[in-house]
């Protein structure tokens, strides 16, 4: 019987001999395997030479099973050449265009190179840890994203070894110019200025059309500026736009300051009113540093863009804007920007400098110690979304609120600007503050909200604040409203906890008078020399202060630029010329008169003044008075509790009437109370609603000198004691 394996289903009783005869052709009885002979391998290998011969490249595909054969040659079809293997790529890194990050090579060009690279299919420029140094403005477009590893390196970490590691793209010293600018931007940031008053039907004259494109469009801004339109043209020449046509009609532009500045550039040649501007772009997870001690000029981004992203990234140090937004307020349907979990500082401008889109969104961020405003919110970028932000610590304003129906929730002011001691302007329409808080700095005559831009006409109307509010100095004021004739005014709502204030002095108005030093001088100087006495008692005390200080001054005399006889003031106190001077009431207790809330509302657009209903109240007692005419500080006493008389008839004012209402058709009186009675420092309003005329007299003293005065229709006055005349404010 031949060798054979035994077969299922058969061969019974015979699988072990023939399982054993099979096994024995190959091994020997121990399991091994037996030696091939001699013979038996020259046979195999003379075999395999004549099936097979091994090539000197490797194995052809001829030698390969048919299968084999056709799946290699569909993987050959399907690989993509090299150019479309980049066409597909959505993640670059800047080192392999070679961007070294290590804090002295300009990067510039290296990671320009690589913007380029995905300029036209969008994608992510990946940047891994380092400090990369920037000489001349990158350029960023449509669907293009920049992305560190971490905004690392804080620049106030003493000693580079202690910094965090991360992402740092640093403006080259020198520079000058800003860090990183969206596409088309370079020809917005131009302007030029009119020659002469002309229409804009045709041929418009300026000084200069440089940085201009051939054609396209610009905002002509008047001054003031009560106005702005575009302009389309179709051509130039050097001191000239030809083929105008848009918003300016045929209508004549002012000349003389009138700025023209560009809004739109590389139009679409199908539809020029369209300018190309990029969208959904982004900056993420890096550190911009600005390094201004070795730079004039510059800012972090600059955006003239939509639906752009930043998030998690920091901008510090510039010698400009940190950052500057805007973007054609009427183009298309694309979503606003977003910023999101970032931090603005240092910059010698503003932190951020939002002009639009409308309808961004603004939250989780912080912005500190700026040269001039912290978040400026433009005209044109209106129902802006705010949520989260933390403002400190800038020169101007911390907040200068100018964009209409914007809403702020648990945003915080903290501090008021060292230029104008005032933490919050406010210049537009509908602007709500929900929650967070508002701090003083302890300033003297600080401001914690500003209505109005002061002596730029401006409209504010409907606007809500309803937060706590802390730390002012004395002679603050937690609201004032501008009253230069420019602000129309109507239906305000301030409602404030009054938490603290300055317990030394206390947010007391400027009960007599208010002026300013002359010249340098110590605090303790027997003869304080100022502007001017007017409206001061002529003894008394003063708060004298700046920024970093203030102190007490009692004086026995005046002239009519000075203070005498003082004493008491702080001799480690230097006033510099202009330093604030503010009357001080002797009953000034230094004692927190108990205020809850009050608001603000005004009813009208009353020129001179304006005419408001208010709300003070404490413990629970809430009074209302009507028609209350502020003039630069909302209304406070030295007690906490006070009474609305309203009148139609002659009536003596008593001393707990804070708010007097006279409402007659016919002439009457109105007397004082005693002044002694009352108390120095002690305010009465008066305000004459009837359609006659008022006689104010006083039980005793004068009023400003005179027996009485006459109080028209329609005109309000505060009267305030000095413990033995009455004066009006």
């Amino acid at each position: 019987m031949a060798s054979r394996l035994p077969i299922p289903g058969s061969d019974d009783n015979q699988w072990g001999d023939i399982l054993n005869d099979f096994l024995n052709q190959a091994h020997n009885p121990d399991g091994s395997l037996k030696a091939l002979t001699e013979s038996q391998i020259t046979n195999l290998t003379t075999d395999l030479a004549a099936k097979y011969v091994k090539p000197n490249t490797g194995i052809a595909g001829t030698d390969l099973s048919a299968a084999v054969q056709a799946s290699l040659t569909k993987a050959d079809v399907a690989l993509p050449a090299a150019t479309a293997v980049s066409t597909y790529a959505t993640v670059i890194n800047v080192s392999g265009f070679g961007a070294k990050g290590d804090g002295a090579t300009d990067d510039a060009p290296a990671i320009q190179a690589a913007l380029n690279s995905v300029a036209s299919t969008g994608g992510t420029v990946w940047f891994p840890p380092g400090v990369f140094v920037i000489g001349s403005t990158l350029i960023i477009g449509s669907g293009v994203t920049l992305k560190g590893s971490g905004a690392g390196a804080d620049l106030y970490t003493v000693g580079a070894a202690a910094r965090p590691s991360g992402t740092v793209l640093q403006l080259k010293s020198g520079a000058n110019c800003d860090l990183i600018q969206t596409q088309y931007f370079a020809p917005l940031d131009s302007g030029t200025t009119m020659t002469g008053a002309q229409a804009t039907n045709s041929t418009l004259t300026v000084a200069s059309t440089a940085g201009f494109p051939s054609s396209g469009q610009f905002d002509v801004n008047l001054t003031p500026a009560t106005s702005t339109f575009a302009v389309r043209y179709t051509g130039k020449t050097a001191t000239s736009f030809t083929g105008l046509a848009g918003g300016g009609g045929n209508g004549t532009i002012q000349p003389d300051g009138t700025v023209i500045t560009l809004t739109g550039s590389n139009y679409d040649a199908t539809n020029p009113k369209n300018y190309q501007q990029p969208t959904r772009l982004a900056v993420l997870d890096m550190t911009l540093e600005g390094n201004k001690a070795n730079n004039v000029s510059g800012r972090g981004l600059a955006f003239f863009a939509n639906a752009y992203q930043v998030k998690n990234v920091i901008i510090q140090n510039f010698a400009g804007d940190g950052a500057y937004s805007n973007s054609d307020h009427n183009n298309g349907y694309e979503a606003s920007p977003i910023w999101d979990s970032f931090h603005i500082t240092d910059c010698n401008g503003n932190g951020l400098n939002y002009q639009g889109r409308h309808d961004g969104l603004i939250t989780n961020g912080s912005v500190a110690r700026c040269g001039s405003s912290g978040v400026v919110e433009g005209a044109y970028c209106g129902t802006l979304m705010v949520s989260n932000v933390h403002v400190w610590g800038c020169a101007q304003y911390n907040w200068d609120l100018g964009s209409g129906y914007a809403g702020h929730t648990n945003c915080i002011s903290d501090g008021s600007g060292v230029n104008t001691s005032t933490g919050i302007r406010v210049t537009a329409d509908g602007i709500s503050w929900l929650g967070g808080s508002i701090y003083g700095q302890g300033r003297v005559g600080e401001v914690l909200v500003q209505v109005g831009a002061g002596g730029v006409v401006s409209h504010v109307r409907g606007c809500k604040f309803d937060c706590p509010a802390f730390g002012v100095g004395y002679g603050g004021t937690f609201v004032r409203y501008m009253s230069d004739g420019n602000l129309t005014v109507r239906h305000n709502e301030f409602r404030m906890k009054i938490a603290s204030y300055d317990i030394t002095y206390g947010p007391n108005p400027f009960h007599y008078g208010k002026t300013t030093t002359t010249g340098s001088q110590l605090g303790n100087t027997a003869t304080l020399t100022v502007a001017s006495t007017t409206g001061f008692p002529t003894a008394g005390q003063v708060v004298v202060g700046t920024a970093t200080g203030s102190t007490v001054v009692t004086y026995t005399g005046t002239t009519g630029t000075s203070f005498t006889g003082c004493t008491g003031g702080s001799g480690a106190l230097t006033l510099a010329a202009g330093s604030s001077v503010l009357a001080r009431s002797p009953n000034d207790s230094g004692v927190q008169y108990g205020y809850e809330n009050f608001s603000l509302d005004p009813l009208d657009d009353t020129a001179g003044g304006y005419t408001n209903i208010a709300r003070v109240g404490a413990g629970g007692s809430v009074t209302d008075a009507r028609s209350v005419t502020y003039s630069g500080s909302a209304i406070y006493s030295n007690t906490v509790r006070y009474n609305l008389a309203s009148k139609t008839s002659s009536y003596t004012i008593a001393a707990t009437d804070m708010f007097v209402v006279m409402n007659a058709a016919v002439a009457t009186t109105a007397t004082l109370p005693n002044a002694a009675t009352a108390g120095a420092g002690h305010p009465i309003m008066l305000r004459n609603a009837g359609s006659a005329t008022v006689t104010v007299g006083s039980v005793s003293g004068t009023i400003d000198g005179a027996a009485n005065q006459t109080l028209t229709a329609g005109n309000a006055t505060r009267y305030v004691s000095d413990g033995t005349n009455w004066w009006s404010w």
